[in-house]
């Protein structure tokens, strides 16, 4: 592994392990067009009336994916849970209880027998991983033949101002604290265009994936807003006053660009990945 990724790595534990649940209260508030969250675009598809399901969440968080499905589906599938984080998964075993089977490990070495996932899901982290390749190449062999891996993933193109903004302050005040650029997983996995080459080099292994463009609405009022951007990476490599002095000019960039009633508008574009593993002979 290339050593900005082994940074990259140890930062993703550091702040994991300081934030252990901040992902959920980064996203879970949001909805897309339909009225859902970004988690639950996650989970159509799905019939266990035929069959019992097992179901990964590769990158599961504190859990609060598997909780997700597990009230949707209630006794109808086993559940899975990979993390690279132990505070992680003890913040999804206290949510979760026992009966979910939580493991620490990498996306790149799931360790599962081979086709003994009937689907892999995955939220906001397949664009953290590198290299990327391992990963897939895991999921397709744990998947049974016409399995489905579905994974939500930022797209780069970014139109909202508060999002815009956010981005500025964070270059400016890196660069204030001597921050080198941290090149945190694989960029073409936030296009259209790069999913589908790098799923066009998996061997076969998947079908074409089918990616449906949509946005997460994570507007509010100023300090709800402000609570979001801060669950984003940026900010915390910086120093800590550094970041006081963040918090301070983004409340304020925020409070400059909210409407006459208070809100800001904040829309996260996102990419939706549905690929299924190919079944013997096609």
């Amino acid at each position: 592994m290339k050593s900005a990724d082994s940074d990259a790595l140890i930062f993703l534990r550091q702040y994991h392990a300081d934030q252990p649940g901040m992902s959920p209260r980064t996203f879970a508030a949001g909805r897309c067009a339909n009225g859902q969250n970004s988690y639950s675009q996650l989970l159509d598809g799905w019939d266990p009336a035929t069959e019992r399901l097992r179901i990964l969440d590769l990158a599961c968080g504190d859990g609060f994916l598997l909780e997700l499905i597990r009230r949707r589906y209630h006794c109808a599938i086993e559940l899975v849970g990979i993390d690279l984080s132990a505070a992680e998964l003890a913040a999804a075993r206290a949510r979760l209880g026992q009966g979910v089977e939580l493991l620490l490990r990498a996306a790149q070495k799931l360790g599962l027998p081979p086709g003994s996932i009937d689907h892999v899901v995955c939220h906001m982290a397949l664009m953290l991983m590198a290299p990327v390749e391992p990963v897939l190449a895991e999921v397709a062999a744990v998947l049974k033949p016409g399995g489905s891996f579905t994974a939500i993933v930022n797209d780069l193109k970014v139109e909202s101002p508060a999002l815009i903004a956010f981005s500025r302050l964070c270059r400016r005040f890196s660069d204030r604290d001597g921050l080198p650029p941290l090149a945190i997983g694989d960029p073409r996995l936030r296009s259209a265009a790069g999913i589908r080459e790098v799923f066009a080099a998996m061997g076969g292994r998947f079908a074409p994936p089918e990616l449906t463009a949509m946005s997460l609405d994570l507007g509010g009022r100023v300090d709800g807003v402000l609570d979001v951007l801060m669950g984003f990476y940026p900010p915390w490599r910086l120093k800590a006053a550094s970041r006081v002095a963040f918090v301070e000019e983004l409340r304020a960039g925020l409070a400059a660009l909210a409407d006459p009633g208070g809100h800001v508008a904040l829309d996260l574009p996102l990419l939706k990945i549905r690929a299924r593993t190919r079944s013997p002979g096609n």
